[in-house]
């Protein structure tokens, strides 16, 4: 007599094993008997449906547990690939944050500097100005300060439903132009201030005594920008970077009484080196503790939930992308594409490293399909997308055919179609020649 074990295994299985055919009769005889095949009969179609029900439940823990273990395997992916499409890439590690959805929404935040001057690459007219805040006031977006955004891309607080930050780089004079429209609006305001200009009585610069009249405002906040505007990157060692960004901390809260809390990379130059700096830079200034909450490029796209504190993305405005028209709309209601992996890792990139394909992992169930890059200088851009990891495939090298020692950027920017608007995510490069800085 075979166990009860063996029994519900027939069951589940082969109930013609339990109740047999006449010419089954031996295994008949000795396992059940006749009297009790109609109760196995009758036992047989419920067991079976209980055995499928639990085996398809451990089916589904199991691909649970698989899941959670290893979302987005970007690592063996980029394995898989042959050695030359890794050329230029270095594995350390960068500061993403832990991946995100789009659901948990998105925030943009613009960049400009002159107002009413003939420098159409880096000023605004007037009129185009007041045409933006107007937008703004008359299409449902709220301007909201710089703090409110970083304080979301922590994750302390939700993002609000189209939330705008206005930050002005340079401290430039032609700002006070500008200054009674925000407040007429009552728009909240950041100024990244590069100091030494202000000290020596620049003539294209505020005076302390302007930005002081800001920060009284209580609409205008001031922000670090170094003391020299110098390159940080290519022309500076670690400690007189570090000095330089320190001055301008100091003078900032010497001469306004306040303390900045954010930085802005001059020229949007950037290495894993500088920002582990700006990041750790934790000191105590004249009695009072000090250190940046986070930092902004210049980088276009949208801040999410999967932004870099450190290299918060912004989108400049000029004279050329001022009007009020379908780009300048695309660009306020973008949303942020959350970035889970990304390489090469480091922002700087050294022109030997020939690096010509760059790729990041996203979730694989947003439809990439429309999916569009672009290079700066009229690189062309290959985009390849399979289960998340996009691969993004250049003609040319970055930093192929850079000529002007003072522009040292390259720019990528991807978009795609989502809902009634567009996905959009930047990085930018800082190209550099034989740099340890390129090394990290």
């Amino acid at each position: 007599m075979k166990s009860l074990f063996d029994l519900f295994i027939l069951i589940l299985f082969d109930p013609r094993k339990v109740c047999p055919s006449e010419s089954e009769g031996e295994e008949f005889s000795t396992f059940a008997g006749t009297r009790f095949c109609s109760f196995c009969k009758l036992l047989s179609r419920p067991i079976q449906y209980i055995g499928l029900l639990f085996f398809s439940s451990f089916l589904l823990i199991s691909c649970q547990s698989t899941v959670r273990q290893n979302p987005y395997n970007v690592e063996a992916e980029i394995n898989r690939l042959p050695s030359s499409f890794k050329r230029g890439i270095n594995n350390t590690p960068s500061h993403e944050k832990r991946p995100c959805d789009l659901k948990q929404g998105s925030a943009v935040v613009l960049m400009y500097h002159k107002f009413d001057e003939p420098y159409k690459s880096t000023s605004v007219t007037i009129e185009q100005f007041i045409e933006q805040m107007e937008f703004f006031k008359n299409n449902g977006y709220k301007v909201v300060s710089l703090g409110k955004i970083v304080s979301a891309a922590k994750g302390d607080i939700p993002f609000g439903e189209k939330w705008i930050a206005i930050t002005i780089d340079d401290a430039y004079k032609s700002f006070l132009k500008a200054k009674p429209i925000l407040e007429t609006y009552q728009y909240p305001y950041t100024i990244f201030v590069n100091t030494q200009a202000v000290d020596e009585n620049y003539k294209s610069s505020m005076s302390w005594d302007d930005l002081r009249t800001i920060v009284q405002s209580g609409l205008g906040e001031l922000a670090a920008h170094s003391h020299t505007h110098g390159h940080l990157v290519q022309d500076m060692n670690s400690e007189q970077r570090k000095r330089d960004i320190l001055v301008s901390v100091e003078r900032i809260f010497q001469n306004t009484s306040t303390m900045p809390r954010f930085f802005s990379y001059p020229f949007g130059e950037v290495s894993n080196n500088l920002i582990e700096e700006i990041k750790n830079m934790n000191q105590v200034i004249l009695g009072k503790s000090f250190y940046f909450e986070a930092a902004f490029s210049t980088q276009s796209g949208p801040v999410g939930c999967s932004s870099d504190l450190f290299t918060l993305p912004r989108f400049a405005i000029n004279e050329k992308y001022g009007v009020i028209d379908d780009l300048f709309k695309i660009k306020v209601n973008s949303v942020h594409l959350p970035i889970y992996d990304y390489h090469p890792k480091n922002k700087a990139v050294c022109v030997e490293q020939q690096v010509s394909k760059v790729y990041f992992s996203t979730d694989s169930h947003i439809d990439l399909e429309s999916m569009r890059c672009y290079a700066s200088r009229g690189n062309s851009a290959r985009v390849n997308i399979s289960n998340g990891l996009v691969t993004v495939e250049l003609e040319k090298p970055l930093g192929h055919g850079l000529s002007n020692p003072n522009d040292i950027r390259e720019r990528l920017n991807c978009t795609a179609y989502y809902k009634r608007g567009f996905i959009w995510y930047g990085r930018e490069f800082t190209i550099l020649k034989n740099s340890a800085e390129c090394s990290k």
